[in-house]
């Protein structure tokens, strides 16, 4: 097939495809410039879809960045559905998801690590409130109108070793 011949093809199937979805084509050209490419020989060769294995590490890779799925879907250009399809028949990337999700999660747990062992009381008291009930603020407690201060004590530990300990001694 000539490449005239392959671009009148092309304008016809952009412009047929253009009437039935009621779209106004910008550029003829452009379309046909999105379906194939010329290389410098002076051959036509269509433009691939990326394959399902690079949308999938597209779409892991943003996940691993923090994004939402939805978000990452967007970005990678893949429908949503069609990643829950991908998660719900393949137990593979299943796994690679639940890795990526939690990547952003971990870097997150190190860093406030690291913000509570500088010594950080905010920190510290918003940690202590969502991982122990008993440091939660009961939800009807009026809010504090002043600030408030932890003293934290230091205390040496007993030395005695974990199998000292498990033996009862």
């Amino acid at each position: 097939m000539t490449v005239r011949r392959m671009r009148s093809t092309l304008t016809r199937m952009t412009l047929r495809s253009a009437a039935v979805n009621s779209c106004v084509i910008g550029s003829v050209s452009s379309a046909i410039a999105r379906y194939t490419a010329i290389s410098a020989a002076g051959c036509i060769s269509c433009v691939a879809r990326p394959s399902k294995r690079r949308l999938q590490d597209t779409v892991l890779g943003y996940l691993e960045q923090g994004l939402c799925m939805s978000t990452a879907c967007a970005l990678a250009g893949v429908g949503r559905r069609t990643v829950y399809t991908w998660l719900e028949s393949d137990a593979r990337f299943a796994q690679r998801v639940a890795a990526a999700r939690a990547q952003p999660i971990a870097r997150a747990e190190l860093m406030l690590q690291r913000i509570i062992e500088s010594g950080d009381a905010r920190a510290v008291m918003w940690y202590l409130e969502r991982a122990c009930p008993a440091y939660r603020v009961p939800k009807d407690a009026a809010p504090a109108s002043e600030s408030y201060a932890v003293e934290l004590e230091v205390v040496q530990a007993p030395e005695i070793t974990l199998d000292e300990l498990l033996r009862g001694e």
